[in-house]
């Protein structure tokens, strides 16, 4: 789970779990669509369920589950949340060779005060969050073969 962000050929991948999991088995996957940048340099890519649905179909396995986890608000406080740790330069959350104008600098008491009414917010709305902004993918796929094919 939480691999194929960081492969550069993330369908050859998928297409190696089929290859080495028995006929019929399961591959459990969870993947990003909305993912914060992390561990970088090596986060290429986020998914969305479009992407799933036709990794399943080119691998020829069956979905028995995809599930959306998070929405739209629960995506805005993980990034409000995450976003301090871009700012403050920590390994993996921001390009290490960036550089920040006065302009950013100037604003970073706006972002804090965003932060600081937004996340809460974010939280109370993601009670009846948009499936469709999902921060992460839950898929479970059936490989070809085997019972329950």
């Amino acid at each position: 789970i939480h691999v194929l962000e960081h492969v550069f050929d993330p369908v050859a991948v998928a297409h190696e779990l089929v290859r080495v999991t028995r006929p019929g088995g399961l591959i459990v996957l969870v993947v990003p669509q909305t993912a914060n940048l992390h561990e970088a340099p090596h986060h290429y890519q986020n998914f969305t369920r479009f992407w799933v649905e036709e990794l399943a179909r080119r691998l020829d396995c069956r979905g028995v589950r995809q599930e959306a986890l998070g929405g739209a608000w629960s995506t805005t406080a993980s990034r409000l949340v995450l976003a301090p740790l871009a700012v403050a330069g920590v390994r993996g959350r921001s390009a290490p060779t960036r550089r920040r104008g006065w302009r950013f600098w100037a604003l970073q008491p706006l972002a804090a005060l965003v932060t600081l009414v937004g996340v809460p917010a974010s939280l109370l709305l993601s009670l009846a969050d948009l499936e469709e902004e999902a921060n992460n993918h839950l898929v479970v796929l059936r490989v070809p073969g085997g019972p329950g094919s």
